[in-house]
């Protein structure tokens, strides 16, 4: 038998905290310095094709959504 149970708000926003408390304070920002600086992220995630197709993808959805708003702006 399982028995249901309330949780406030506040209880439900917790683990996120605990997520994000591994690179808090003068600590964790040392930690992700030394992250930053050695290791190779940016060739591992920024040089990646399909990041690189979804990117060009954004960029090519964000042209057809604002053209009809300024295309009577630029040629009025």
């Amino acid at each position: 038998m399982q028995i249901a149970t309330t949780a406030s708000s506040r209880m439900i926003r917790q683990p996120g905290v605990r997520a994000l408390g591994a690179f808090s304070g003068p600590r964790g920002l040392a930690r992700f310095r030394r992250f930053i600086e050695t290791t190779d992220w940016e060739k591992r995630y920024l040089c990646h094709r399909g990041i690189d197709r979804v990117c060009f993808g954004v960029l090519i959805a964000a042209a057809f959504y604002f053209v009809p708003v300024l295309a009577p702006r630029l040629l009025g």
